[in-house]
């Protein structure tokens, strides 16, 4: 092992207040974490570097951006999250690449228990001492943070842009805030395993367009290990798609479990997908590759529904499911964009499921919210306006299909 990687490994048991005793613990050691931060630069890939006080409590501002605990409900990107319960499992090692403010990376720990690591990669400046303040908070013991970006090749300096909601990318799609941009160094993944011995199972990855610079830098991971992909994509660019399908993997979208052998498979309108890829040497048993054509459940015409004066929506009377794996699609129609909205899926068990963000641009790319019933539930489809209102916003109704390849299915015992 280099120099260089046996450094930053070393350095990264501090990103989250680890050390060999407290990986037998079990718990976290703020104070040590505090002392250690001292030395910075490792390398081409930094320790994070966040200020601590006497309590281990982390400095105004890291704090700005919390996360639900792991007891809570989690909505962050539903659909992504719903894979990660499914293919995360006890002693897993998994990576997280653009661990934003770590609400996944928390998730993915909690799946792979005591046994299993979480590597997590985040290059943003302005988002790494979020992340490490959640996952500290949220006990993440067998999480190990890297500050660097994942490309396709170590050891280089690129700029990072800040995007408009903490989405920074190496790429300037929105133009830059104030002039702000910030120097940030490489790391390629076939690297990174070669040092570390750490071989992933998953890869989770949504780093704003520079996914297929990553991919490139992960060859010998791809082709060897083969593991679970899931990335962000931005129809109609399939270069990740061309890529993988090369490699022998089978991509499957995420929101409606369709298979996308093109473009063409992607509605119109969408703009962003979350892909997932598997191997085809892995998918003779997998209930996403094998999903099939979802049946017809229930369709719920917009005269089921009940509309307040605010916009607010969802069922008069809400329908009884049985458990199983489904999707909603909602069919619906908006411009605004100068509004925020909840949409998804409602309970007698609480909320199942919640898209957040502008009609538009739910309306584009969030009409199918796919959702899995432990137990019988009654449900209603929804949409709750928090800011702002849509004149344009017409709803036409949903339809509720179910997925019977994944009725036997096993889920996590303890998360």
């Amino acid at each position: 092992m280099s120099n260089l990687f046996r450094r930053a490994l070393t350095h990264a048991n501090h990103f989250t207040g680890q050390d060999n005793s407290n990986r037998k613990t079990g718990k976290l050691n703020a104070d040590s974490r505090s002392a250690d931060m001292g030395n910075a630069n490792v390398g081409n890939v930094h320790p994070v570097n966040v200020s601590l006080g006497s309590t281990g409590t982390a400095m105004a501002g890291s704090d700005s951006f919390p996360i639900p605990k792991f007891w809570e409900p989690n909505y962050w990107e539903p659909s992504v999250q719903l894979a990660l319960c499914d293919y995360c499992r006890p002693g897993d090692i998994v990576y997280d690449v653009g661990a934003n403010a770590g609400a996944l990376s928390m998730i993915m720990s909690r799946h792979v228990g005591p046994r299993g690591i979480v590597c997590a990669f985040e290059a943003s400046p302005r988002i790494i001492d979020k992340t490490h303040y959640n996952l500290v908070q949220s006990g993440g013991v067998n999480v190990y943070l890297y500050f660097c970006a994942v490309y396709h090749t170590s050891r280089q300096v690129v700029t990072l842009y800040p995007g408009r909601h903490l989405n920074d990318s190496i790429y300037n799609n929105y133009g830059t805030e104030g002039g702000a941009k910030f120097e940030v160094q490489t790391l390629a993944l076939d690297d990174f395993v070669a040092a570390s011995g750490l071989t992933p199972k998953l890869i989770k990855m949504d780093i704003e367009g520079a996914e297929y610079d990553a991919l490139k830098g992960a060859a010998n991971i791809v082709s060897k290990g083969k593991p679970i992909l899931i990335l962000e994509l931005f129809p109609p660019d399939m270069r990740c798609h061309e890529l993988l399908v090369a490699a022998g993997y089978i991509a499957i979208d995420l929101a409606n479990y369709r298979r996308i052998n093109s473009a063409d498979d992607f509605d119109a309108e969408v703009n962003v997908a979350n892909i997932l890829f598997v191997h085809q040497d892995n998918a003779s048993d997998d209930p996403y590759v094998n999903a099939g054509t979802p049946v017809e459940v229930v369709n719920l015409p917009s005269s089921l529904f009940v509309t307040q004066p605010n916009g607010d929506l969802a069922l008069a009377t809400q329908i009884e499911l049985p458990p199983g794996r489904y999707v909603c699609k909602a069919n619906f129609t908006a411009n605004g964009q100068e509004n925020e909205i909840f949409a998804g899926i409602d309970s007698d068990r609480g909320r199942i499921l919640r898209y957040h963000a502008y009609t538009q641009r739910i309306a584009c790319n969030h009409r199918d919210w796919v959702f899995s019933l432990p137990v019988t539930s009654t449900i209603t489809p929804y949409i709750q306006f928090i800011r702002g209102e849509d004149a344009s916003f017409c709803w036409h109704g949903a339809t509720i299909y179910r997925f019977a390849a994944f009725d036997n299915g096993t889920s996590a015992v303890v998360h």
